[in-house]
């Protein structure tokens, strides 16, 4: 990396999943996120697409209304 300016190439991330989630040994699970490119076909167990919450006004008001919405037989929450 050179400087901070924006670059055109794609970022990869990749966590070990038996690391994170604390899963016992055996199997090796890596999510990768972003580029998929050198990644062979037949290690793939799943492909998955994933989009980032948009945060509006409107959407932030809306959160705070969840609460309002617990009857006490059903429970609202927001994944974000």
């Amino acid at each position: 990396m050179t400087g901070c300016d924006s670059s055109t190439e794609p970022v990869r991330v990749s966590y070990d999943m038996r690391r994170l989630q604390h899963l016992p040994d055996g199997a090796d699970y890596v999510v990768t996120l972003g580029a998929d490119d050198g990644i062979a076909a037949d290690r793939v167990v799943e492909r998955m697409i994933y989009e980032h919450p948009v945060y509006t006004p409107a959407s932030v008001a809306a959160q705070k209304q969840l609460p309002r919405l617990n009857d006490g037989v059903t429970a609202y929450a927001g994944a974000w």
